[in-house]
């Protein structure tokens, strides 16, 4: 017999033997699983934060699977918080061509970037001093 014609003997057993043993594979699996929950679930967000991305396209939120990000640090890059200050660490990236080139920031300095990116920097900023400019005055003359 041929090694092909053994892994096709094989592979027609498996079926056979799942097809008939099917409520005993899925109590087997389901006991596992609560068993080794935390492990289970820490290593599925390990490879979720080392190969998908959420990010938007076309106004709707999608999950890019399959990609090779840069390593994962324990701080936000740009401000060097660490994850138990911060909750998580969101992977920002600026070539919607090629989702890998990114940086890993805070939730704070990922939206400080994308105002800079988008170019609202200088408009909120100008808004921003302007209120509060005007919250100050209408204090002081509250106080006078």
């Amino acid at each position: 017999m041929t090694e092909k014609e053994t892994k096709e003997k094989k592979a027609e057993y498996d079926r056979r033997y799942r097809k008939t043993h099917r409520e005993a594979l899925k109590k087997r699996d389901r006991e596992y699983h609560i068993a080794h929950k935390e492990v289970l679930n820490t290593r599925r967000r390990e490879y979720f934060r080392a190969h998908a991305l959420k990010t938007t396209l076309n106004g709707r939120e999608i999950t890019v699977e399959g990609l090779q990000k840069r390593p994962r640090p324990n701080e936000c890059e740009i401000c060097g918080r660490t994850e138990p200050e911060i909750k998580i660490l969101q992977y920002h990236h600026w070539d919607d061509g090629n989702l890998s080139m990114g940086i890993w920031v805070c939730y704070f300095c990922h939206m400080a970037v994308t105002c800079y990116e988008k170019g609202w920097t200088d408009r909120y900023l100008t808004r921003y001093l302007a209120k509060k400019s005007e919250i100050e005055k209408s204090e002081a003359k509250e106080h006078v």
